[in-house]
């Protein structure tokens, strides 16, 4: 590396010591005998209390179990899905595939909220439903169990595992098929021979990215598996941290064992990422697959559409606005409707303050991850040396970390550091910040290989340094990918909750997690008036963006699917 390099590796440089620093805080913490901040000594007994830990066996199995079970579910539906869409001529696919993109726009909270009215037992709508028509009781559905979260996480995983999966059918080389039906196969044989196994590698894929997913969410793991003491890693380390007193040294012991499984199943899926070369089939052929006609059952499946829609998307949105339209929630005798919550709700000065943070937060931290994603994703492709093959790795790491882990490592670096950010909004910014920026380097990295490099040796030779040229060259033609790719931390940042609970004060405090306060503090129906106006905010801000900036919305409300095959 040459001097004039330099400026070229300090944002690089930047972006793997923001990695480092929770990383090393927390492995910090996990080993660290007093609070964050506090004097004490190394020892292992944070490790040791959490081995001798009765419920350990549970909170382990119930993590597995609960993530694999999840995804599990996502991707058979998602994979059913992709066929009826990509490659049969069913009715109703366009109205199928928008509901898919209105669904990846509702947070994850407040499909949760609206879950524990229509499956809680005695107030959920569908028990009593259920009650009233078999004369079973009101009990017989509880989503305050692990089935209820592998529903709930499995749904909302769904649209991701679709958009991982659909494309693999898309792109099946139709000559492939057209060899097996003119060799005398049936369709049926010529899709379990010949699609299936070719969309194998999505499949696994799907498959490994949501069960990362669905291990770190803490949204599920709090609104439905703490009222139900269906203890998981996630809920366990945020109930460490409020307990009284707070016992932050077990918390990033447990955190700790949360990023080895997460990493683990990271690996696992850069593997079958690598692996799926051995599938190659689009090559220089014109033509695409053959579209399967379904006969007199076109309309059987235009059914299923319509019953995944009213089994999932239309019955969360219709309970949270029935619900929030209430005083209180009596479902056999309800009083009249009111729009008491939503004057409630705009008198909670958390709120107002929770909407200003979590623009400022947002918007901050999709610009500083782009920035620096652009020379991580830049260096690493095109300046192949030590130092940048090293940082690249280093940044990698927070693919590993749990925006909740991630929120645990950074209270104890920033409370051991001299600048006063903790409890700020930018203590929130550097969190969300480190932990996107390796998600939307891979944004990057796809359209930086498609660039010739003589485009930047031209510009050399006609004497523009290495600024001009980024600046003239390189960033007019990556400015859709890295619009984005901001536009993503953009909405995943004002979605999340993880990071939110373990880094808001009273003056700092997000919209999610003020959201979760008023839930967990009795305020039920003002947090559910929230929600509704969280999805509305929203929805209308990424149509708005959508308009503003001309993205595609299918590109940007979902991670990429090779979002960690480079770690």
């Amino acid at each position: 590396m040459n001097l004039r390099g330099l400026p070229l590796y300090l944002p690089v440089l930047l972006a793997a010591g923001l990695a480092i620093l929770p990383a090393s805080y927390l492995i910090f913490g996990s080993l660290w005998s007093a609070d964050p901040g506090l004097p004490g000594q190394l020892t292992s007994q944070n490790f040791a209390a959490v081995a001798s830990d009765p419920t350990l066996g549970a909170v382990l199995f119930n993590s597995v179990a609960y993530s694999l079970g999840a995804a599990l579910f996502a991707a058979v539906l998602a994979f059913i899905l992709a066929i009826a869409l990509q490659r049969t001529d069913a009715p109703l696919k366009r109205f199928m595939t928008s509901s898919l993109l209105v669904s990846l726009a509702i947070p994850w909270m407040v499909e949760d909220i609206a879950w524990t009215y229509l499956l809680s037992p005695r107030i959920g709508l569908y028990n009593i439903w259920l009650g009233q028509l078999f004369g079973i009781g009101d009990s017989l559905l509880n989503i305050y169990s692990i089935w209820g979260l592998i529903w709930v996480m499995g749904l909302s995983l769904t649209p991701l595992a679709y958009l991982i999966i659909s494309p693999s059918l898309s792109l099946v080389d139709p000559h492939l098929e057209e060899a097996s039906l003119v060799s005398g196969a049936r369709l049926r044989t010529t899709f379990f021979r010949i699609d299936l196994p070719l969309s194998l590698p999505s499949i696994l894929s799907a498959l490994l990215l949501c069960t990362v997913i669905a291990l770190e969410a803490f949204d599920a793991s709090a609104i439905i598996g703490i009222p139900g003491r269906v203890w998981t890693l996630t809920n366990s380390i945020y109930g460490q941290t409020v307990q009284t007193p707070p016992n932050f040294e077990v918390a990033s012991a447990y955190a700790v064992i949360l990023v080895a499984m997460t990493l683990t199943l990271i690996l696992l899926y850069s593997r079958s990422i690598r692996l799926s070369q051995r599938y190659v089939t689009v090559s220089g052929r014109t033509g695409r697959p053959r579209t399967f006609s379904l006969g007199r059952y076109r309309w059987f499946v235009a059914g299923g559409f319509i019953t995944y829609l009213f089994v999932y998307l239309v019955p969360v949105l219709s309970v949270l606005v029935f619900v929030s339209l209430h005083n209180f929630w009596n479902p056999t005798d309800l009083p009249p409707i009111t729009l008491a919550n939503y004057e409630n709700l705009l008198i909670f000065p958390s709120i107002d303050t929770g909407i200003f943070n979590s623009a400022i937060v947002s918007v901050t931290a999709a610009v500083a991850t782009a920035a620096l994603a652009f020379f991580l994703s830049y260096t690493s492709t095109r300046r192949r040396s030590v130092i940048g093959r090293s940082a690249e790795l280093l940044a990698s790491l927070p693919l590993a970390f749990p925006t909740i882990v991630l929120g645990i490592g950074l209270l104890w670096a920033l409370l051991r550091s001299p600048l006063p950010i903790y409890g700020t909004v930018w203590a929130l910014t550097l969190a969300y910040t480190i932990r996107y920026v390796p998600i939307v380097s891979r944004f990057l990295s796809g359209p930086l290989v498609q660039l010739a490099k003589e485009l930047e040796e031209v510009s050399r030779i006609c004497g523009a340094g290495v600024a001009t040229t980024l600046r003239r060259i390189v960033f007019p033609l990556l400015k859709p990918s890295l619009i984005a790719g901001a536009v993503y931390v953009f909405v995943v940042s004002i979605k999340d909750l993880g990071a939110a609970v373990m880094l808001t004060t009273g003056d700092s405090a997000l919209f999610s997690s003020a959201l979760y306060n008023l839930w967990t503090h009795g305020d039920e129906l003002v947090a559910v008036a929230g929600g509704i106006l969280y999805v509305g905010v929203l929805s209308g801000a990424l149509l708005i963006l959508a308009i503003i900036l001309k993205v595609d919305l299918f590109s940007i409300m979902s991670p990429r699917p090779c979002a960690a095959s480079h770690l």
